[in-house]
C-alpha cells in the first residue's frame, strides 16, 4: 500500500541508475511498468513525496518523468522534438506520475508573462479609507450613498458613525 511508495520509487531509481542512460531489457521494462502502475495508484490514494520519479521513454531509456511528455495522438510524436514517455506506460499512468501531455508542454513553454501583475496592492480597509477621505463632505456622499442602495434593491439603509475616526 502506501508504505511501498519510496519502495517503488527507490527500485525505478535504481533501475535509471543501473542502466545509466542505456535501454533496460524487456523483462526490465516489465517490472518497471508493474512498478509505474502501482506507484500511480498509490500515489492517486493521496500519499505525496518530493521524491524523483524515473520511467521509461519511446527508447526504453529511464528519464524523470517531469522531463518526459505523453499524448494519446501516436501522431504527436512527429510534432515536437521533446522526450515521450514508453507506450506500455498509460496516458492517465504517466499523468499521475508528473508527466505532462504535449498539449501542457507546448502551452507552459509557449506561454508569455505579457504585462505586469495586476490585483489589490494595498489593504482594503487602507483604500476603503482613502476613498471616502477622497469624497467631499457635503450632500452629494449622502445621495451616492440613497443611489446606491436603491440601485441594489435594498428596502432599508443603516448609518453607523465610528467615533474613533
Amino acid at each position: 500500500g502506501v508504505h511501498d511508495r519510496p519502495q517503488y520509487e527507490r527500485i525505478l531509481s535504481q533501475i535509471h541508475c543501473d542502466f545509466d542512460g542505456k535501454a533496460v531489457d524487456d523483462e526490465t521494462l516489465r517490472v518497471a511498468v508493474t512498478l509505474a502502475n502501482k506507484l500511480a495508484s498509490i500515489i492517486q490514494e493521496g500519499y505525496e513525496s518530493d521524491s524523483t520519479i524515473y520511467i521509461p521513454d519511446t527508447s526504453s531509456v529511464f528519464r524523470e518523468s517531469k522531463t518526459l511528455v505523453y499524448s494519446v495522438n501516436p501522431d504527436a510524436l512527429k510534432l515536437t522534438d521533446a522526450k515521450f514517455v514508453h507506450s506500455v506506460i498509460s496516458p492517465s499512468v504517466a499523468g499521475v506520475l508528473g508527466v505532462e501531455s504535449v498539449g501542457e508542454r507546448k502551452l507552459r513553454v509557449n506561454s508569455l508573462e505579457i504585462g505586469q501583475p495586476f490585483g489589490q496592492n494595498e489593504e482594503l480597509t487602507k483604500r476603503i479609507k482613502r476613498l471616502l477621505l477622497s469624497y467631499p463632505c457635503d450632500i452629494a456622499v449622502l445621495k451616492e450613498l440613497l443611489q446606491n442602495a436603491d440601485d441594489a434593491g435594498a428596502s432599508e439603509i443603516h448609518f453607523v458613525k465610528d467615533p474613533r475616526t
